[in-house]
């Protein structure tokens, strides 16, 4: 499922909507969230990730981290926010990957090279 321009909210309430089908062997990949910076809601998109974490215990979850603006500087408030949310997204993986033995899923996470 695309959904471009979206915020990370409707795009997880989106995947929700088609996710019963999936098992252990299916992966979700979720890449997405430079929209919510705009508008003020980059602090809530952990709660909606880990809502989703937790619904979709019964498949794999790789996360992206959420791709910076690059039409705005490295310092604007935007790109700062989402610098500090990425720490924040790897942190709830490592505690994922500790747990994941005990549930049987796999919640992973990709990072840039930078």
């Amino acid at each position: 499922m695309v959904k471009p321009g979206c915020e990370l909210n409707t795009l997880l309430e989106s995947a929700n909507n088609v996710l019963g089908s999936l098992t252990q062997r299916d992966i979700i990949l979720i890449c997405g969230g430079s929209n919510d910076f705009n508008t003020g809601k980059g602090e809530s998109i952990i709660d909606h990730i880990m809502e989703f974490i937790k619904t979709n215990n019964h498949t794999n979850i790789v996360l992206t981290n959420v791709p910076i603006r690059y039409d705005l500087s490295y310092y604007w408030p935007e790109n700062k926010g989402i610098r500090s949310f990425n720490k924040k997204l790897m942190e709830i993986t490592k505690e994922h990957k500790q747990d994941r033995d005990r549930h049987r899923q796999k919640v992973s996470s990709t990072w840039p090279a930078f």
